[in-house]
């Protein structure tokens, strides 16, 4: 394939787009965080910079690369306990664990409120 490779620096749509969307997200977030297409700038002209003119048949289109991998963070995960409430009792497991006998016959037909209170008297006691 005959030809150079001329590369382009991002189209005015784009960097005005980016820009909103910052500004977007800083107010969401609270946050005042820079635009990225400007923190990313002087890496953008190197790559085109480097590219410019780049024969289409034999040449080979050079991009940014960092010395180090960069570090991403990641958000710390939260590991919450087991909650056992009334309400997120299973009545089968409750009566499969031999307290049938304390549960009236009806257990399974009465109302959530209802099993949920039979269930907490039971747990408190």
């Amino acid at each position: 394939m005959r030809g150079k490779f001329t590369p382009t620096r991002p189209s005015d749509f784009f960097i005005k787009r980016l820009g909103e969307i910052t500004r977007d997200l800083n107010k969401l977030e609270g946050v005042q965080v820079r635009n990225p297409y400007f923190e990313a700038i002087k890496d953008i002209n190197k790559i085109v910079a480097e590219n410019r003119n780049t024969s289409l048949s034999d040449g080979e289109v050079k991009f940014f690369e960092d010395a180090e991998p960069p570090v991403i963070e990641q958000e710390p995960r939260i590991t919450t306990p087991n909650l056992t409430s009334p309400a997120s009792i299973n009545p089968a497991v409750v009566q499969s664990q031999n307290v049938s006998s304390t549960l009236p016959a009806n257990f399974a037909s009465l109302p959530t409120a209802q099993r949920a209170k039979i269930i907490e008297d039971f747990l408190r006691s």
